[in-house]
């Protein structure tokens, strides 16, 4: 369907031309940025629908902190020149006609969808996050209860606000300090600038090497550890409004213009999200500075990205991103409530439906607000809309939600991974009495990490130490490494140098062995041909034979049984109601048992969790009271301590060695 070009005409007007003092230059409007906006939102919008080829689509959002960086602080470098002063009354005025009015609708056109999951805990949660997104504060809420790149966010409808909530704490701070730039000596307006560089610097490095110290939710969600994105952003509209010839055409921007975009599109395609996602989102944040910096609406790739169906996204961006989520999450909860499966169609219909209702609310709410260019026009709608966003927040809480759930779960109690450093120097944690030598080294991923419970319970019980060295992400075989992990350290290849080295002579290995049956997760580097289950299991044989040369006992616990569906989640959706799912027509991948069956040996153990966690074929999400996973596979404490009994043999052996 073609755009309409009156719609078209009413975008450009606006644009970037947020209304200023008649005593302010007004700001150029700059198609290509509006251009990288549709990118950045399109990012963000197919990565939340799970298309592969775009899994680095969340650096969309890094995107938008560095355009909104420059732009506010464009506007307010002009206004401190211009007028030696800073209107905090106009900035906030504009800020609350460009973010309010459709943002507060957005809060109250997502209540009908969630009510869908009224009387549960997941609504009780969406009531209070729409307050929290009311003040500004709702990503200091989901830091502490939910994460961006786990699948309990599948069902937070609001999840998405954190990213105001961020922005808008940095506009509290932000034209104060313009302000007091405006009063100041040239001299001491660079000490400002020096400082807020050092600031900067500082937010990046919290954010990249805080993880001993912050969770990695308050590293994704908080302002001090992602201020640095908004901050270059400050740097690039400071560089351009001094030397605002950088932007001229030419043979080197033209290069770093289609260069740095040409970057985004890779991170798009290439990065993927997780715990380290700071060094991904410098260098996409980097190359959105190269690249308002270097292109204008002349160059080639500002032709291109500023043509008027690229442009009409970014202009209705903000009200794209605003409902994207709220129409994901309710796809989502229909395709789990009813065991529906996402199909290139539903995606297809989805985005066809968030774009209609993003040009809708940018038409008829955002463009209508900005043109109430006073406080008296702007404030009293946006109060009424505030007051039904919290009458309505507070109905889900007292009258609609549900209560928290009656299970509980832990994950503690375990044994935490060990850094890379540490092993190099053999300093393996310690597991069972302190006093005693350690009897065992026990390695793996997170699935050891997730049983460990079990582990250091039996230490205890029967006064046996053993050391303990485990690796998110890693599985034992040091010829296989995961396809986006080919740069991490060789932790595999230690281990077995490590146990090999030592007099130590129990063994105990445990690891998440279905993911061998996914082709397309490893690469391979070692003598048995090409990739394949078969040359996995060949690595496996290869490695267990070694050790047992060496007179170790190997302990193997094959892979415990593994949900379709989140339990967790779906517990949460009907009710508190324990999930339970069928797994008579599963076929168990035994992947340690069918490497291991055909080696003789009385030394080789391989130990079988399936019916310590299964009753009649039947695996649930609850026993006595607890949840026994945290997620479709990963084992909470209780359900560790619930496969406890088939670690038992290997303390009893150990014991009777003694």
């Amino acid at each position: 369907m073609p755009i309409p070009q009156s719609l078209i005409s009413i975008f450009e007007s606006k644009g970037h031309h947020i209304s200023m003092s008649s005593s302010q230059q007004r700001f150029q409007y700059r198609p290509e940025i509006d251009g990288l906006r549709a990118v950045a939102v399109l990012g963000v919008f197919f990565y939340h629908l799970h298309w592969g080829a775009l899994s680095g689509g969340w650096l969309g959002v890094d995107i938008f902190f560095v355009i909104s960086g420059y732009l506010i602080c464009s506007l307010l470098l002009r206004e401190a020149e211009t007028t030696k002063s800073i209107s905090l009354s106009g900035f906030y005025l504009r800020r609350v006609r460009r973010i309010m009015p459709a943002f507060l609708f957005c809060l109250i056109g997502t209540f009908p969808m969630a009510l869908i999951v009224s009387k549960t805990h997941i609504f009780t949660q969406y009531s209070q996050s729409a307050i929290a997104a009311l003040f500004s504060v709702s990503n200091i809420f989901f830091w502490q209860h939910a994460g961006y790149f786990e699948i309990d966010s599948q069902l937070a409808p609001l999840i998405h606000t954190w990213t105001l909530g961020l922005e808008e704490q940095f506009y509290f701070i932000i034209p104060v300090l313009f302000l007091l730039i405006a009063k100041i000596s040239a001299k001491r307006r660079q000490a400002i600038f020096i400082f807020l560089f050092m600031v900067t610097v500082a937010s990046f490095l919290t954010c990249r090497y805080g993880k001993n110290v912050l969770s990695h939710s308050f590293l994704f969600y908080m302002l001090p550890t992602r201020m640095w994105e908004l901050l270059i952003g400050l740097f690039t509209a400071k560089i351009l409004f001094e030397k605002p010839e950088i932007r001229t055409r030419n043979a080197v921007t033209e290069l770093l213009s289609i260069s740095s975009f040409s970057f985004i599109l890779f991170a798009f395609y290439s990065y993927r999200g997780g715990s380290s996602f700071a060094e991904k989102s410098l260098f996409s944040a980097l190359a959105t500075a190269v690249f308002i910096a270097t292109t204008c609406e002349k160059s080639i790739l500002g032709r291109v990205i500023s043509c008027p169906p690229i442009r009409f996204v970014g202009q209705i961006s903000y009200s794209v991103y605003l409902w994207h989520w709220p129409f994901i999450f309710l796809g989502n909860l229909l395709f789990l409530r009813y065991s529906w499966t996402p199909s290139p169609l539903s995606n297809l219909s989805i985005l066809i439906v968030v774009l209609c209702v993003g040009t809708l609310s940018c038409k008829y709410i955002e463009i209508p607000f900005r043109k109430k260019t006073r406080w008296k026009e702007c404030l009293p709608p946006v109060l009424v809309l505030a007051c039904v966003v919290l009458l309505l927040s507070t109905l889900g809480i007292t009258q609609l939600g549900g209560s928290q759930s009656t299970y509980t779960m832990s994950d503690t109690g375990g044994i935490n991974f060990t850094s890379f450093k540490k092993m190099m120097h053999d300093d393996y944690d310690r597991v069972g009495p302190s006093d005693q030598p350690p009897q065992f080294i026990f390695i793996g991923d997170s699935h050891a990490k997730a049983i460990s419970p079990a582990i250091v319970e039996l230490s205890r019980e029967y006064g046996i130490a053993g050391l303990a060295g485990l690796k998110d992400g890693t599985g034992p075989l040091q010829n296989i490494r995961r396809s986006h992990k080919l740069n991490d350290p060789p932790v595999a290849k230690h281990w077995l140098n490590y146990i090999l080295k030592s007099k130590i002579k129990h063994i105990l290995i445990i690891a998440k062995w279905d993911r061998y049956f996914f082709l397309d997760s490893w690469r391979y580097s070692g003598k048995h041909g090409s990739w394949s289950v078969a040359t996995a299991m060949a690595e496996l044989q290869e490695t267990v034979q070694t050790l047992l040369t060496q007179g170790k006992e190997v302990w193997i616990l094959d892979q415990v049984p593994r949900f379709k569906k989140d339990p967790i989640l779906m517990t949460k959706i009907f009710d508190n109601t324990p999930w339970k799912e069928d797994l008579s027509q599963l076929e168990k991948k035994h992947f340690a048992h069918e490497a291991l069956r055909n080696i003789n040996s009385t030394h080789i153990h391989v130990m079988e969790p399936w019916p310590l966690l299964t009753q009649h074929n039947t695996v649930s999400s609850v026993r006595h009271g607890s949840f026994l996973y945290i997620d479709s596979n990963h084992p909470s404490t209780a359900g560790a301590l619930a496969i406890k009994d088939v670690f038992r043999p290997m303390f009893e052996q150990i014991q009777s060695e003694r």
